[in-house]
């Protein structure tokens, strides 16, 4: 799943800190560019 949200960047360790509390893992991939899955999950997408 791939969406778009705007984060004010003062906003934006307050968020991603939350999403590791939460139990979420958080990659930074680059420029104000993130991706966020849940924790020991290599695919999150399901497989048909």
């Amino acid at each position: 799943m791939s969406w778009r949200r705007r984060i004010g960047k003062e906003d934006e360790s307050l968020f991603f800190d939350g999403c590791e509390k939460a139990g979420l893992e958080v990659k930074h991939l680059g420029s104000r560019v993130y991706c966020i899955k849940p924790v020991g999950n290599e695919n999150s997408e399901t497989k048909s």
